[in-house]
């Protein structure tokens, strides 16, 4: 068999973007995680809206399935971008850190009494 050289990939990730490949595993967990707490997050949200405003089941399920696929790209939008620039758009470290960052959000909303 003879051997080919093949073309150098267009689809190369900026210098700097990812240091090694343990880096890329590690921080794969915590994108997922942060784009399956955001379709979950669109999910609920359009779940109200969904009951009170439609009478068919179909779509129901279906402006449902909207909201938890806008939560979803808004997560793969955000993994998207930290692969690009790091140093700007940082993600949680841990679940731990995620999910204090979800309360310290929610209450702060909610007024003192």
């Amino acid at each position: 068999l003879k051997s080919v050289d093949l073309p150098e990939s267009p689809w190369k990730i900026p210098s700097g973007a990812m240091s090694d490949a343990t880096s890329y595993q590690n921080k794969t967990g915590i994108m997922l995680l942060n784009s399956g707490v955001k379709a979950s997050v669109g999910l609920a949200v359009s779940v109200v809206p969904c009951i009170v405003l439609l009478r068919g089941r179909g779509m129901r399920l279906f402006s449902m399935g909207i909201g938890a696929g806008f939560g979803a790209g808004y997560g793969i939008h955000q993994a998207d971008a930290h692969l690009r620039y790091p140093s700007q758009f940082p993600l949680p470290e841990t679940a731990e850190q995620h999910l204090e960052q979800w309360r310290d959000c929610v209450m702060s909303r909610i007024p003192k009494m």
